[in-house]
């Protein structure tokens, strides 16, 4: 079920949102924390599902959940769930299943919002039957991790989600509101999966988790390994989704957000006077388009170009410099919409 407060957006908003639109700032000491909630909350199960057998090891136990620390070194967690069964009358027909997880968990945090929440895995599923042909026991091995969170934005967000795994696993992202509906659940199921979007948050009160699994169940030898990662990456609205950067870069400077207060972007010329005298004409283009161009006695050092943008729409912005030696040269940035 998705809210419909939410919007996604395609795979390119995604990758750049993953790459680059994270803030930079670092959180101020001793800030009060931004998740109300993230840990890591592990669970194991070992169990006969078929044939007259009896358990002959004890079943795992229950770990302990692991809190993150936000911006804190990753979390590791380690966990196996084996358990050996016999064959009712037939000592000779044994059955061990073991599941494995080893995760990788993070939370970060900047400015006082959320930034990622990451976690990425390997395990197996292995089972062992004494007899060439397999057990007439029939077991299950499962191991998994969900690493939960609980936040509140006072403003509203761009939020980026990615999950794939190789091999037999289970991956889940799963991100619900205050009202307690289900805002997005996307997961993956089966041998290989991959997936990835993006959505629009308002200012609220959000919960969910990231989760990786490995359950199979076998009466026969076998050895199956999977991995695999899911992730949430935030990021202000208005922010740069691919950096300034370019040989025009010298000449014109891209600004490293968009306003979206003001419904525009605003470019400066160079304040060098020898620099700004190399310049014969500058045009500037947005989403393709051409938006502004300076040239002749408006071409001055520190000349401010206020380009306006669509609030709804991610935003290309491109300068094109051409020299008074006829070479051309471009910088260019991109900007996250300020609205869904």
């Amino acid at each position: 079920m998705t809210h419909t407060r939410t919007r996604l957006l395609g795979a390119g908003l995604t990758a750049a949102l993953t790459a680059g639109a994270l803030l930079a700032t670092p959180p101020a000491a001793h800030a009060a924390p931004v998740f109300t909630t993230v840990e890591v909350d592990p669970a194991v199960q070992s169990a006969l599902s078929a044939g007259a057998c009896t358990a002959t090891t004890p079943p795992p136990g229950t770990p302990a959940t692991v809190p993150l620390t936000e911006n804190g070194p990753a979390v590791a967690t380690n966990l196996t769930a084996t358990r050996s069964y016999v064959a009712n009358g037939d000592p000779a027909d044994t059955l061990t299943t073991t599941a494995t997880l080893a995760a990788s968990s993070r939370a970060t945090t900047a400015g006082g919002l959320p930034q990622s929440i990451t976690t990425s895995f390997t395990g197996s599923f292995q089972s062992v039957a004494a007899k060439p042909g397999g057990s007439t026991c029939t077991a299950n091995a499962l191991a998994q991790i969900q690493v939960a969170f609980e936040f509140t934005l006072a403003q509203p967000m761009w939020l980026s989600w990615t999950q794939h795994h190789k091999g037999p696993a289970y991956t889940d992202v799963y991100i619900y509101d205050d009202n307690g509906d289900p805002y997005e659940d996307h997961y993956g199921l089966g041998w290989d999966s991959s997936s990835a979007g993006t959505i629009y948050l308002v200012p609220g009160t959000y919960r969910g988790y990231l989760e990786s699994e490995i359950s199979r169940t076998s009466s026969t030898s076998t050895s199956l390994p999977m991995s695999g990662s899911a992730a949430l990456n935030f990021a202000p609205i208005g922010s740069a989704s691919k950096a300034p950067s370019g040989k025009a870069g010298k000449y014109v400077a891209l600004p490293g957000a968009r306003s979206c207060a003001t419904h525009n972007a605003t470019a400066t010329l160079t304040a060098k006077k020898k620099q700004v005298k190399q310049i014969e004409k500058v045009t500037f283009s947005v989403n393709g388009k051409k938006a502004a161009t300076l040239k002749g006695k408006k071409v001055k050092k520190g000349k401010a170009v206020v380009l306006p943008l669509a609030d709804n729409a991610a935003a290309d912005i491109t300068a094109t410099v051409v020299l008074d030696n006829g070479k051309k040269k471009t910088v260019s940035a991109g900007y996250l919409a300020c609205t869904s």
